[in-house]
């Protein structure tokens, strides 16, 4: 949890602490990556050994391949629901100079779906994650989450606990209030 707290501070607030972290499943990276990896980083091996002469040739490669395959796995990591003890985060990176984040109060969720569709989303365990807001709308959608069910259940039971815990604070307001009011009322 440090590495999250500390990857994904910009979208905290001060005394906000990340619960759980949903991604997209890596499967649905793997030609981007796969890519990345054999053209950057695999070929200029190969050809290092065909021809070595152009050593600096094939480091330099390399070296750009290594740089475009840390970005697109940093593609990956940071499109992401971060589920805080505030709300529900929903992080969408495109490049270090793009970056959207929305929050999604736990007060104002209505209802968590998740949908499995397919043979390699059930063998593979990912699909699509939605949260409804009150009214029925659908606020956000993950699409090819991994774990669904997961990310459901660490929904719901983060938002059982946020609510328990405004309600008790609320409960324990109203008490003193009370209190102060009886013992006013018998001062007098």
């Amino acid at each position: 949890m440090f590495l999250n707290n500390f990857l994904f501070t910009n979208y905290l607030e001060d005394s906000e602490d990340i619960w759980f972290v949903a991604h997209k499943h890596i499967w649905v990276y793997r030609k981007k990556l796969t890519k990345e990896f054999l053209l950057g980083l695999v070929m200029p091996v190969i050809f290092h050994f065909v021809y070595p002469p152009f050593f600096l040739l094939w480091l330099g490669w390399a070296f750009v391949g290594f740089l475009r395959f840390l970005y697109a796995i940093a593609d990956w990591y940071y499109d992401a629901w971060l589920i805080t003890n505030m709300s529900i985060i929903d992080v969408e990176w495109n490049g270090f100079f793009s970056r959207q984040s929305s929050r999604i109060e736990y007060h104002t969720i209505d209802g968590l779906q998740y949908i499995i569709q397919g043979f390699w989303q059930t063998i593979l365990n990912y699909g699509n994650v939605q949260i409804q807001q009150i009214g029925g709308a659908i606020v956000v959608e993950m699409k090819e989450a991994a774990r669904p069910r997961n990310v459901e259940r660490e929904i719901l039971k983060v938002q059982e606990r946020v609510i328990s815990d405004k309600s008790r604070r609320e409960h324990e307001a109203l008490k003193d209030i009370l209190a102060g009011l009886v013992q006013h009322n018998m001062r007098k």
